[in-house]
């Protein structure tokens, strides 16, 4: 499912791109494609488990908007065959949890 931005957000502010993931990463671009930001996503670890942290995340999102518009484009996450069912819980939690510090970052979601 694909969303249009507003045509003067198509025009001005910032790009996101999010990797989900355990080992994925974004990277935010301005207006004319200049990169503005990459970096890992910040994971919080315990023992085997990772996730992540979203909090960290969303500080850093408002820091690089800084007031500006803010319109992101995050990896579509899906079960595949043979991957398993932990595989597929992992990943619809790191979807999740990299979806919630677009919404506290008043980020415009264009797609999946």
């Amino acid at each position: 499912m694909e969303l249009e931005a507003p045509r003067e957000a198509r025009m001005s502010g910032l790009t996101l791109g999010v990797d989900c993931g355990i080992t994925g990463a974004f990277a935010v671009l301005d207006a004319d494609g200049t990169l503005i930001a990459v970096d890992d996503l910040p994971i919080i670890r315990s023992g085997k488990l990772g996730w992540i942290d979203a909090d960290t995340l969303t500080s850093r999102l408002i820091e690089i908007r800084a007031g500006r518009e803010l319109r992101a484009t995050v990896e579509r996450v899906h079960a595949m065959p043979r991957n398993g069912s932990q595989a597929a819980f992992s990943q619809g939690a790191t979807l999740g949890a990299a979806s919630w510090p677009l919404c506290r970052s008043c980020a415009f979601l264009l797609s999946w």
